[in-house]
């Protein structure tokens, strides 16, 4: 008599992130397009087999947008630390969330900040002239 145990995989894991980096410095004036980081994850559940993993970023902002299926970050918007709330604080934070399935699957966040960069990219001004 031949006895066969099929064990089947529950989604009990966690996505792990392995991408090392938390902060970027990036330059301003990156314009719409550039890609800024790449964020990657991997699911325990899906060792040696194809892993379906969802990025997002769930912090309101309005420079930087994810690819849900690759990781990759890029610019939305043109990024002036000259102007604005850059001027004053130049880092951007994000939280990432990555989950291993669209819905009802394990899903964990990662927060990243970027620094941004000043360039010169300003004309020197003079507003008094001493003769």
């Amino acid at each position: 008599m031949e006895l066969q145990v099929n064990i089947v995989n529950i989604n009990d894991e966690i996505p792990r992130f392995t991408s090392p980096t938390h902060v970027y410095t990036i330059p301003e004036e990156l314009g719409p397009g550039a890609i800024v980081a790449n964020i990657t994850a991997e699911d325990p559940d899906d060792k040696g087999f194809t892993s379906f993993l969802f990025y997002s970023i769930t912090t309101v902002n309005s420079y930087f947008m994810i690819n849900q299926l690759t990781g990759t970050i890029q610019v939305v918007r043109r990024i002036d630390r000259d102007a604005g709330e850059l001027r004053q604080n130049p880092a951007i934070s994000l939280e990432v969330l990555v989950k291993d399935r669209p819905f009802g699957g394990q899903e964990n966040r990662k927060q990243i900040t970027f620094i941004v960069e000043d360039i010169n990219d300003n004309p020197s001004t003079c507003t008094k002239f001493t003769f």
